[in-house]
């Protein structure tokens, strides 16, 4: 079957290329759409040479102008974005991080850097740095991703939560479990706030959490915590309608249990009770 969508975005690169050539922002954005649409479809290599093309667009156009003004050091700044986060997803952690410490770099240097792009590079930046072992230059850069959002008028709560949450993340691996869970509790507070209890992302804090607690030596708080995110993926399984979603999210649910049974045994074996009776039936409902 043709992928329709991909080659419309071809021809109006085609178009686009005929009447104003490569040195143009309107070529370099029909690249980055067509990376993003590669890349939506996990083809990873043609997504990178879309946005390499993209870049060298942007390239062409400072060159001709003999400078760059901020809107195009900014579209500049996120194809290099997008660069880094392809390298990222396709294990390229090095060349993921010089792609984004640049592009960070770039919009940093003017005055009106602190802005929702400067944010998003600074969580994906975060991200590479931790895969790389380097901790502190990841939390680093979630501090400075929640410093820009809270300077912002309007907030978002679910930002800052996703920056918070991911500081959480690293300073488990570092071993501090105790600042991970302060951590992850002040992420699932903003995001119960801005989102309900019933969402996958608060799920997947709560899950955080539970890992904190565990690695903390406080498993029955860990398994209160997985209890009531199994009791939430119920819900959000029953609910959803696309079969593949739910799958996944009964899939999610199987390893959840299979946690909660560990817990509960470990409880079991630290109360000196022996063990205790599994939950079958709610195996049963799980597997469904």
């Amino acid at each position: 079957m043709a992928d329709t969508i991909l080659e419309a975005l071809q021809q109006k690169l085609t178009s686009h290329l005929r009447k104003y050539g490569e040195a143009s922002r309107k070529t370099a954005s029909a690249h980055n759409m067509i990376g993003n649409h590669h890349f939506r479809q996990k083809s990873f290599e043609p997504a990178l040479a879309s946005y390499r093309k993209a870049l060298r667009c942007f390239e062409l156009l400072s060159a001709k102008r003999n400078s760059a003004s901020m809107d195009i050091l900014v579209a500049i700044a996120t194809t290099l974005g997008n660069i880094g986060t392809v390298c990222w997803r396709t294990g390229k952690i090095n060349d993921a991080v010089e792609a984004l410490e640049e592009a960070v770099f770039m919009i940093d240097q003017d005055s009106e850097g602190d802005s929702a792009e400067v944010a998003n590079l600074c969580y994906t930046l975060g991200m590479a740095k931790s895969l790389s072992n380097d901790f502190q230059g990841a939390i680093e850069c979630f501090a400075k991703m929640k410093r820009i959002l809270l300077s912002q008028s309007n907030p978002s709560n679910v930002e800052i939560a996703r920056a918070v949450d991911a500081m959480g993340k690293v300073r488990l691996r570092q071993g501090d479990a105790a600042s991970a869970i302060r951590m992850h509790l002040d992420a699932l507070r903003l995001k119960r706030k801005a989102l309900g209890q019933r969402n996958t992302s608060v799920v997947q804090t709560e899950l955080n959490l539970a890992a904190a607690y565990q690695s903390h030596g406080a498993p029955e708080d860990a398994l209160s915590v997985l209890k009531g995110a199994q009791s939430t993926r119920k819900i959000l399984m029953r609910r959803e309608e696309d079969r593949e979603r739910r799958r996944a999210l009964a899939a999610d649910l199987s390893d959840t249990m299979r946690v909660i049974t560990e817990l509960t045994r470990e409880i079991a074996q630290k109360q000196g009770s022996g063990s205790s009776m599994l939950m079958i039936e709610e195996e049963k409902e799980i597997m469904m």
